[in-house]
């Protein structure tokens, strides 16, 4: 029986590769992370690589390489919107090459490559977890010297 979320082009269980896309990344698994990334494109799920990525950003490389943040923050969009109009360009003029999918190679690699840290995600987790936490914000902070 088919998942009712579906499948990839080469019968992998669409869940199964957006939890493999982001472990891949998490794991510099680059050549796999680009195999999904294509998979995912010829599935018609370019939306929701683009979202992903920023999320990965976040959970997964964050303090480990800021620059990696800003530049996926910063570029994404750019670099959607690139993948946007080279694939128009060419469904205008008829190209069915796929250096469509440049921008969104660059993309995984810059994210497979960048140093890792989850920090942010456990900090997220935590206080998930710890909803009624509160710091002793009442209390007098001295002045430090």
């Amino acid at each position: 029986m088919t998942p009712p979320w579906g499948n990839l082009k080469d019968h992998t269980p669409m869940q199964f590769a957006k939890s493999a896309f982001q472990k891949c990344i998490r794991r510099g698994m680059e050549n796999e992370a680009l195999y999904l990334a294509r998979q995912f494109y010829e599935a018609g799920q370019e939306t929701w690589i683009w979202r992903r990525l920023l999320v990965i950003s976040c959970e997964d490389i964050g303090l480990g390489d800021l620059s990696v943040v800003k530049y996926l923050t910063d570029t994404v969009l750019t670099l959607h919107v690139a993948w946007r109009l080279i694939g128009k360009s060419k469904l205008m003029n008829g190209e069915n090459a796929k250096s469509d999918l440049l921008p969104l190679y660059a993309a995984v690699m810059v994210c497979c490559r960048a140093n890792k840290s989850r920090a942010a995600d456990n900090c997220a987790v935590w206080f998930n977890s710890n909803p009624t936490w509160r710091p002793p914000l009442d209390e007098e902070f001295p002045d430090e010297d």
